[in-house]
């Protein structure tokens, strides 16, 4: 086998066992660009050309998975549905605040905002109170090129998550108040 090959072989192989070692389902779509938008929620090298299954992670071995009218990658679970949002690097350079508002706006129902720097995530996740703050404060780390060069090819999207079925901690507080307590039985008296 040429050298050539063999690093191409071994380029692939580094990517793919990294990614597929937490749980995972493999997800096959028809279209080029389903395919882009799954390798970059997977977190994947654009300039791989010949996968056409990506491993995304999961808890669950089948969860739902679908593309809405926006675009947008939706991967459902059985507690949170996840919607994958690219960036407009044209949007994000002219007025980020006005950005991470409209976000918001056509969101409405996302409860955490997480921001894709590259193939990882910020350690700080945001509601919808903190994400224009934070976002702004992201941008606002960096001045001129450096700014073009951070939005157009580090920043990588959203995820924006919704929770169903599953109570904040506050309700999870305010009902275990709600539950008696069971008698127990009373430690025995020991004789001196």
């Amino acid at each position: 086998m040429a050298g050539q090959s063999q690093s191409k072989i071994k380029k692939y192989h580094r990517e793919l066992s990294t990614m597929t070692r937490p749980p995972h389902f493999i997800f096959r779509p028809r279209k080029k660009e389903h395919l882009k938008i799954a390798l970059k929620k997977a977190g994947f090298d654009p300039s791989i050309k010949q996968i056409k299954a990506v491993p995304i992670w999961s808890t669950e071995k089948h969860p739902l998975r679908w593309f809405d009218s926006k675009g947008r990658f939706i991967l459902q679970e059985q507690y949170v549905k996840t919607a994958v949002v690219h960036v407009d690097p044209m949007a994000v350079s002219k007025d980020p605040k006005a950005y991470a508002r409209k976000i918001i706006r056509e969101n409405p129902d996302a409860e955490i905002f997480q921001i894709k720097v590259g193939e990882h995530y910020l350690s700080a996740s945001f509601t919808k109170r903190t994400f224009t703050q934070g976002f702004v404060r992201l941008i606002n780390r960096y001045k001129g090129e450096r700014k073009k060069n951070f939005v157009n090819n580090v920043l990588s999207g959203f995820d924006l998550n919704f929770t169903r079925e599953q109570a904040t901690y506050a309700e999870w507080q305010a009902s275990q108040k709600r539950i008696p307590k069971k008698a127990g039985r009373k430690p025995k008296k020991k004789n001196a």
